[in-house]
């Protein structure tokens, strides 16, 4: 770690080799957290959203994969839940009503980190012009905008393309 990088504010998450790795959740980052489905993505993110919060830092969860009391029971098999740890009932689905959301918790400081789980269930309104690689970029332009404005760090769950699967090595590529 460099001189400018121990300077750096960062949010730890309790898992010392990915904050030495990583350097924590920087404010006014995404981090991307992809893997294979059942690989363990959500377990990791509410284990950290748990850690962080247990800690004292507040800490934000939006599933969109799982209800709440599924995302609820998996945080309770993890150990007890203390500390400032937010989740929303019924998170929208488009990044726009999401936002205004995230901006609410944001503005009131009541957040250092946020966990979205995961990227696929996002979206924008429907442009006709724009394919999901297109729509994708600029969800993460504004997310990203968002948590500088904001000074958050962020943890984004996505999975994979599935057409790995198909092919002889299962080795993650770019273009995954």
């Amino acid at each position: 770690i460099t001189e400018a990088d121990a300077e750096r504010p960062y949010v730890p998450t309790g898992f010392t080799p990915w904050d030495q790795v990583t350097g924590g959740l920087t404010p006014g980052t995404i981090h991307v957290l992809a893997g294979r489905p059942g690989r363990g993505k959500t377990t990791l993110a509410t284990q950290m959203a748990r850690l962080m919060a247990l800690a004292g830092k507040p800490s934000l969860v939006v599933s969109l994969e799982m209800a709440l009391d599924q995302a609820a029971a998996l945080a309770r098999k993890q150990g007890a839940v203390e500390g400032p740890l937010y989740a929303f009932q019924n998170p929208p689905r488009v990044w726009r009503d999401l936002a205004i959301d995230l901006r609410w918790m944001l503005e009131a400081g009541k957040i250092e980190a946020l966990f979205i789980d995961h990227l696929g269930y996002l979206s924008l309104p429907r442009n006709r012009t724009q394919n999901r690689v297109e729509e994708v970029g600029e969800l993460l332009r504004s997310l990203r905008a968002l948590l500088r404005r904001m000074k958050c760090g962020c943890l984004l769950v996505c999975q994979l393309n599935r057409q790995i699967e198909g092919r002889r090595s299962d080795e993650p590529a770019l273009s995954d």
